[in-house]
Protein backbone atom coordinates (compact mmCIF):
# COMPACT_ATOMS: atom_id res chain seq x y z
CA UNK A 1 0.00 0.00 0.00
CA UNK A 2 1.23 3.56 -0.44
CA UNK A 3 1.82 5.60 2.65
CA UNK A 4 1.65 9.78 2.66
CA UNK A 5 3.41 12.10 5.18
CA UNK A 6 0.77 14.20 6.42
CA UNK A 7 2.65 15.98 8.98
CA UNK A 8 2.06 19.50 6.87
CA UNK A 9 -2.05 18.48 7.06
CA UNK A 10 -2.35 17.59 10.66
CA UNK A 11 0.00 20.78 11.47
CA UNK A 12 -2.60 23.07 9.29
CA UNK A 13 -5.76 20.83 10.79
CA UNK A 14 -4.65 21.43 14.23
CA UNK A 15 -3.53 25.39 13.86
CA UNK A 16 -6.95 26.15 12.12
CA UNK A 17 -9.02 24.24 14.49
CA UNK A 18 -9.32 26.87 17.53
CA UNK A 19 -9.77 29.82 15.32
CA UNK A 20 -12.74 28.01 12.54
CA UNK A 21 -14.32 26.61 15.79
CA UNK A 22 -14.32 31.03 17.25
CA UNK A 23 -14.89 32.50 13.91
CA UNK A 24 -17.54 29.58 12.10
CA UNK A 25 -18.72 27.43 15.01
CA UNK A 26 -16.99 24.42 13.96
CA UNK A 27 -13.81 22.85 14.15
CA UNK A 28 -12.04 22.03 11.26
CA UNK A 29 -11.26 17.71 11.12
CA UNK A 30 -9.00 15.80 8.90
CA UNK A 31 -12.19 14.37 6.79
CA UNK A 32 -12.77 17.73 5.46
CA UNK A 33 -9.63 18.34 4.14
CA UNK A 34 -9.29 14.51 3.15
CA UNK A 35 -13.21 15.12 1.23
CA UNK A 36 -11.73 18.36 -0.42
CA UNK A 37 -8.82 16.66 -2.12
CA UNK A 38 -10.74 14.10 -3.20
CA UNK A 39 -12.74 16.99 -5.32
CA UNK A 40 -9.77 18.50 -6.32
CA UNK A 41 -8.19 15.07 -8.20
CA UNK A 42 -11.35 14.79 -9.42
CA UNK A 43 -11.43 18.16 -10.81
CA UNK A 44 -7.85 17.10 -12.34
CA UNK A 45 -8.92 13.47 -13.44
CA UNK A 46 -12.64 13.72 -13.90
CA UNK A 47 -13.18 9.85 -15.18
CA UNK A 48 -12.66 8.82 -12.01
CA UNK A 49 -15.73 10.32 -11.43
CA UNK A 50 -17.76 8.03 -13.61
CA UNK A 51 -20.70 5.12 -13.92
CA UNK A 52 -20.30 2.65 -15.81
CA UNK A 53 -23.58 1.52 -18.01
CA UNK A 54 -25.13 -1.36 -17.98
CA UNK A 55 -23.49 -4.80 -17.99
CA UNK A 56 -24.78 -5.54 -21.13
CA UNK A 57 -24.59 -2.52 -23.06
CA UNK A 58 -22.84 -3.17 -26.25
CA UNK A 59 -20.20 -1.45 -26.20
CA UNK A 60 -19.51 -0.80 -22.98
CA UNK A 61 -19.59 2.95 -21.68
CA UNK A 62 -19.18 4.83 -18.78
CA UNK A 63 -20.66 8.82 -18.09
CA UNK A 64 -18.52 11.12 -16.28
CA UNK A 65 -20.66 12.62 -13.45
CA UNK A 66 -20.04 16.49 -12.80
CA UNK A 67 -20.45 16.85 -9.59
CA UNK A 68 -18.21 15.57 -6.80
CA UNK A 69 -20.77 14.20 -4.55
CA UNK A 70 -18.48 12.92 -1.29
CA UNK A 71 -19.80 9.41 0.36
CA UNK A 72 -18.34 9.46 4.07
CA UNK A 73 -19.59 5.93 6.45
CA UNK A 74 -20.49 6.74 9.48
CA UNK A 75 -21.21 4.40 12.35
CA UNK A 76 -24.41 4.40 14.37
CA UNK A 77 -26.13 2.50 16.62
CA UNK A 78 -28.32 2.34 14.11
CA UNK A 79 -25.94 0.77 12.36
CA UNK A 80 -23.36 1.96 9.30
CA UNK A 81 -24.66 4.73 6.98
CA UNK A 82 -22.86 6.41 3.67
CA UNK A 83 -24.94 9.69 3.65
CA UNK A 84 -22.72 12.23 0.91
CA UNK A 85 -21.72 15.52 1.15
CA UNK A 86 -22.62 17.11 -2.23
CA UNK A 87 -21.41 19.42 -4.90
CA UNK A 88 -18.07 19.37 -2.73
CA UNK A 89 -16.17 21.39 -5.42
CA UNK A 90 -18.01 24.55 -4.78
CA UNK A 91 -17.71 23.80 -0.98
CA UNK A 92 -15.01 25.17 1.22
CA UNK A 93 -13.23 23.43 4.29
CA UNK A 94 -15.94 24.91 6.28
CA UNK A 95 -18.85 24.55 4.75
CA UNK A 96 -18.06 20.89 4.03
CA UNK A 97 -16.94 20.70 7.81
CA UNK A 98 -20.46 21.68 8.62
CA UNK A 99 -22.21 19.63 6.21
CA UNK A 100 -20.12 16.40 7.86
CA UNK A 101 -21.42 17.27 11.20
CA UNK A 102 -24.98 17.84 9.86
CA UNK A 103 -24.66 14.80 8.28
CA UNK A 104 -23.26 12.48 11.45
CA UNK A 105 -25.77 14.25 13.90
CA UNK A 106 -28.85 12.87 11.39
CA UNK A 107 -27.42 9.77 11.41
CA UNK A 108 -26.95 9.63 14.94
CA UNK A 109 -30.36 10.70 15.51
CA UNK A 110 -31.59 7.63 12.45
CA UNK A 111 -33.06 11.09 10.56
CA UNK A 112 -31.22 11.09 7.78
CA UNK A 113 -33.25 11.56 4.04
CA UNK A 114 -33.11 9.84 0.91
CA UNK A 115 -31.25 12.65 -0.47
CA UNK A 116 -28.79 12.29 2.47
CA UNK A 117 -27.51 8.96 0.87
CA UNK A 118 -28.37 8.89 -2.84
CA UNK A 119 -26.58 10.09 -5.29
CA UNK A 120 -22.78 9.72 -4.13
CA UNK A 121 -20.08 9.45 -6.71
CA UNK A 122 -17.20 8.72 -4.99
CA UNK A 123 -16.34 6.85 -1.41
CA UNK A 124 -13.87 8.25 1.51
CA UNK A 125 -13.28 5.24 3.33
CA UNK A 126 -11.45 6.09 6.88
CA UNK A 127 -9.67 2.27 7.62
CA UNK A 128 -7.82 3.99 10.49
CA UNK A 129 -9.97 3.48 12.95
CA UNK A 130 -10.03 -0.07 12.58
CA UNK A 131 -6.91 -0.40 13.61
CA UNK A 132 -5.28 -1.39 9.63
CA UNK A 133 -2.86 1.00 7.08
CA UNK A 134 -2.96 -1.68 4.34
CA UNK A 135 -6.50 -3.29 3.76
CA UNK A 136 -6.94 -6.11 1.20
CA UNK A 137 -10.01 -6.67 -0.77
Amino acid sequence: GEEIDMTAMIALQKALKGSSEKAYGTKVTITSFMVKAISLALSEHPKINSKFGPADANPPYYTVVGSHNISIAIDTPHGLVVPNVKDVANLSIIDIQKEIRRLAADAMENKLKISDIQGGTITLSNIGVIGTKDPRP
